[in-house]
């Protein structure tokens, strides 16, 4: 008998659900590349059911700006990257770069 699967996105949805695990996704993809962590951002927003136009209600950020901002080309600013995570529950902290 063969166990229910689910798919990688469903697994990873519900993942991201925890603050944790959800902070931990962004490291990981920020130090990865920038284009990867806006991916990341997508999907922790996408998880948590939040979708671009709640989190521009929370921000009070113009819903097409914050589009552009979380696609793969966006750029976003500062500001609008703060108040996005902010109104994920998560926040933005700078720490020492290893050498190498």
């Amino acid at each position: 008998m063969s166990r229910p699967t689910k798919n990688y996105k469903e697994d990873l949805f519900e993942r991201l659900h925890d603050q944790g695990h959800a902070a931990t996704y962004l490291n990981e993809a920020v130090d990865e590349d920038p284009k990867a962590f806006l991916i990341a951002l997508k999907d922790v927003t996408d998880a948590r059911g939040e979708g671009v136009a709640a989190i521009a209600k929370k921000t009070h950020l113009n819903r097409e700006s914050l589009y552009h901002t979380s696609s793969e080309r966006g750029n976003p600013r500062l500001n609008n990257l703060y108040l996005t995570l902010e109104a994920l529950g998560l926040h933005l902290s700078i720490t020492a770069a290893v050498p190498t």
